[in-house]
């Protein structure tokens, strides 16, 4: 199944899975529209992280995970929606691939 960049998708989470899905629209990503979308997306992956950060019963190690995780989709949001590179966006949404949270 193809993903439409035409349309803003709904970010549930900050799941391995939901993080490789961003990196492969940021990769198709053409048009300043696009960016915008994805954009966007990043702007609810971010809040979503910034939720999960301030529950209490999340460990040490889990919340250095998320801090950077969302200290990166930060970077990924200004490379995209400000520089206008949504491959170096990907690039470092990928690098977190491997520490990510579980």
């Amino acid at each position: 199944m193809t993903m439409s960049l035409d349309e803003i998708h709904d970010v549930d989470d900050h799941s391995e899975i939901t993080v490789k899905a961003m990196i492969e629209r940021l990769r198709r990503s053409r048009t300043e529209e696009h960016y915008i979308y994805r954009e966007t997306e990043l702007d609810e992956m971010w809040r979503i992280i910034d939720i999960a950060l301030r529950r209490a019963e999340l460990g040490a190690d889990q919340r250095v995970k998320l801090a950077e995780l969302r200290s990166a989709v930060e970077r990924a949001h200004d490379l995209v929606g400000v520089d206008l590179q949504p491959l170096q966006a990907a690039a470092v949404l990928e690098a977190m691939l491997p520490k990510l949270p579980r």
